[in-house]
């Protein structure tokens, strides 16, 4: 009887098992990175006000950086840190094949290349952005920490 008993009971501990492991009970949730979309931002119309604010004196600095040729974009838009830090010139950069900043880096990810580069953009056989086929790639840690003491953003209390 106490035989019968252990292989009923290893049997149902078998079958248990099966059971929660087809069925993913006990898995953990899925996680995506990718945006699903429904994602809603609750912004005040004062923080609109200020981010309105914000982007035209940025826009003013980007103007004032350009004329003075101390500024000269590969994309789109504009790149805070870079107008913080007082200008890049990421098109040198990228022929250079030194590096860009981060915020050109991710801006070239997201298809915000100028036309004069995007014509240049390519990907390799990993899938990695490339600019007249070699790849593009962020500047060295010691030159981003230089660009952010530059802005101003580091601190002696937040250093890298």
């Amino acid at each position: 009887m106490r035989k019968s008993a252990s292989l009923l009971f290893a049997f149902s501990l078998l079958a248990v098992g099966y059971l929660l492991g087809s069925t993913n009970s006990l898995s953990p949730a899925s996680l995506w990175a990718q945006d699903d979309g429904n994602a809603t931002n609750a912004v005040s119309q004062d923080t609109l006000d200020k981010i309105a604010a914000a982007r035209n004196a940025l826009q003013d600095a980007h103007d004032a950086l350009v004329s003075e040729g101390l500024y000269k974009s590969a994309t789109k838009g504009l790149n805070p840190i870079d107008i913080l830090a007082g200008g890049v010139n990421a098109q040198a950069d990228l022929e250079a094949g030194v590096g860009v900043d981060p915020g050109t880096f991710a801006a070239l990810y997201a298809g915000l290349a100028i036309d004069e580069v995007a014509e240049q953009l390519g990907r390799d056989a990993e899938g990695r952005l490339t600019y007249k086929k070699r790849l593009i790639q962020m500047y060295p840690v010691t030159r981003i920490q230089k660009l952010y003491q530059a802005a101003g953003v580091v601190t002696e209390q937040n250093q890298f």
